[in-house]
Order: C-alpha cells, then structure tokens, then sequence
C-alpha cells in the first residue's frame, strides 16, 4: 500500500513539473508578463524539484520493507 502511495505521488510530482515546464513557456513568450508571476513559478516548481529529490532515496527503503 505505501508503495502504491509512493509511486502516486512521484507520479504526481513528474506530472506537475511537466505542467510547470508547459506553464514557464507561455509565461515567458510573454513581453508583458508579471515578475511576481515568474517569482512564484519558480519557487513551485523548486518545490517539486525539492520533493522529488527527498521522496527518491525513500524507493530503495520501501524495498526493502
């Protein structure tokens, strides 16, 4: 069940930075774009960056559960 639970959520995480990416594109081909809007898109998708990197290292512990 936690695996599951940990596969879901890295999914999740994939899935997220990929609308991140999607996201920055449309944001940046924008000449009239807001710095606050640039600011807080990057600190999501550092976020996710960040739980993807600690959840990770957790895949070989659950292995061996």
């Amino acid at each position: 069940m936690i695996d599951v639970m940990y596969d879901k959520v890295l999914q999740a995480v994939t899935k997220f930075k990929l609308d991140l990416t999607h996201i920055e594109r449309k944001v940046f081909s924008d000449p009239n774009m807001d710095p606050n809007l640039i600011r807080t898109l990057t600190i999501k998708k550092r976020n996710a960056i960040n739980l993807k990197h600690i959840m990770t290292p957790q895949q070989e512990i659950l292995a061996e559960l």
